[in-house]
């Protein structure tokens, strides 16, 4: 029998290295796709631009990997082929975060700031989506991390600062976008 889950209909198509790089930050074309495990990848790739996970980050590490490999890609293919089935542990790392803040999880800001610096030059717009999601995540782990961890919070505290200068700064938001993420920013202090 057919295994339960979700199963997304992807086009089969050849993708930009920017439409690319775009599905990775917004989840509603195609749900997320910041996962490794649904991808296949040339060594030749990897090994030649020295492509390696970060040892310090311990969340968001795949969706860091992929960037930089897709900095590094000339073509990059879809299909709507099912060939894989990911099974989530109870005890896995994504698990453990759904469940409140533990130390380590905020190595997913970390790779938010690394993905940053990687594509800030040469794609504006993704880093501005990128911001925006270091922001909203920043806001998330703010409210999750409680008083005896000061020194998360008052880091948690600058991402979201840092973060939500640069979404303010987006052109063609609303101002009622922007009145909302100065709010937020003023009642999260």
């Amino acid at each position: 029998g057919r295994p339960n889950g979700i199963f997304q209909c992807l086009p089969n198509q050849p993708l930009s290295r920017m439409q690319a790089l775009e599905a990775l930050f917004d989840e509603s074309q195609w749900g997320y796709q910041g996962y490794l495990w649904n991808k296949l990848y040339r060594r030749s790739i990897i090994v030649k631009q020295n492509i390696r996970f970060d040892p310090v980050i311990k969340y968001n590490e795949d969706r860091l990997f992929l960037v930089e490999y897709l900095l590094s890609c000339s073509k990059i293919m879809m299909t709507s082929e099912v060939v894989y089935y990911y099974r989530q542990q109870k005890k896995s790392a994504l698990a453990q975060v759904k469940l409140g803040y533990k130390p380590g999880v905020l190595t997913e800001l970390d790779a938010f700031e690394s993905m940053k610096v990687l594509v800030r030059e040469d794609y504006p717009r993704l880093y501005q989506n990128i911001s925006r999601l270091a922001f909203e995540k920043s806001l998330y782990w703010l409210n999750k991390i409680d008083k005896g961890y000061p020194c998360e919070k008052k880091k948690v505290r600058s991402y979201v600062f840092k973060n939500a200068r640069v979404c303010l700064r987006v052109s063609g938001k609303s101002p009622l976008y922007k009145i909302k993420l100065i709010a937020h920013c003023i009642l999260k202090r």
